[in-house]
């Protein structure tokens, strides 16, 4: 009989596994949550190929005008990308309002 047995009173090794029941096996981190997180990051990546989809949409479309155009409606080229930019953020701020 080993020592741990005799400190409890138990007589075997056997006496103690029933005494406690069965123990199950450890598997570590749940798999709930492992696809839960495997979920938020593919939910991250397809919005953010959106995300570049729509700002690379913009910036053609705006850059497909002449300077003219541009100056008519106030901008100038070198300002495109940061005007672009500044509609996705608006777009982004409206989105998680209407979430909210």
């Amino acid at each position: 009989m080993n020592t741990q047995c005799m400190q409890t009173g138990l007589g075997s090794r056997s006496d103690l596994v029933s005494a406690t029941g069965p123990s199950k096996p450890s598997t570590g981190p749940s798999l709930k949550g492992f696809f839960a997180a495997a979920a938020a990051g593919v939910h991250h990546l397809t919005a953010g190929f959106a995300q570049s989809r729509t700002r690379r949409a913009a910036l053609r479309e705006l850059s497909g005008l002449s300077d003219r155009q541009l100056t008519d409606i106030g901008l100038h080229r070198a300002q495109l990308g940061e005007v672009v930019e500044r509609m996705l953020s608006a777009a982004r701020r409206r989105s998680d309002r209407a979430d909210a």
